[in-house]
């Protein structure tokens, strides 16, 4: 049988008792300072809980999933989203106006469309992005 000696978060002393709860885990008071907690360090709990978000959306999983399966909120997995999204890559150089340009410039043309108002009044819209610095042209 293991036996893990367990000691006060507040004052660091020995003597704490279990206390049971009807809910959750059972907390566990020490009977020098009374102060009360856990021991199974939140810390630790919330890096295996956001070690699995963070494989749920290295897997592309939808953020409302999430949510359902591992109980995080919305924001926290945006936060992670962001906080794990990697740099933009750097933008090429710019070239002076009378240099000789060695390839052309690519530009992408995009069209969507969207209702302005109601439904009678379609709109549609053109984009014109240049490809190697992501800039929209037009």
């Amino acid at each position: 049988m293991i036996h893990t000696q367990h000691f006060c978060a507040k004052c660091g002393n020995a003597s704490i008792r279990r206390n049971g709860s009807k809910k959750g885990p059972p907390k566990y008071p020490c009977t020098a300072c009374r102060y009360q907690g856990l021991f199974g360090p939140a810390a630790v709990r919330k890096a295996a809980q956001y070690a699995q978000v963070d494989a749920l959306l290295s897997e592309r999983n939808p953020q409302r999933s999430i949510v359902r399966l591992r109980g995080v909120a919305r924001m926290t997995i945006a936060k992670r989203i962001k906080k794990a999204a990697l740099p933009s890559p750097p933008l090429p150089p710019r070239r002076s106006a009378n240099a000789r340009r060695k390839r052309w410039e690519v530009l992408e043309l995009d069209e969507l469309w969207s209702f302005v108002g109601r439904r009678k009044r379609k709109v549609w819209l053109w984009l014109v992005v240049e490809r190697t610095r992501r800039r929209i042209v037009g």
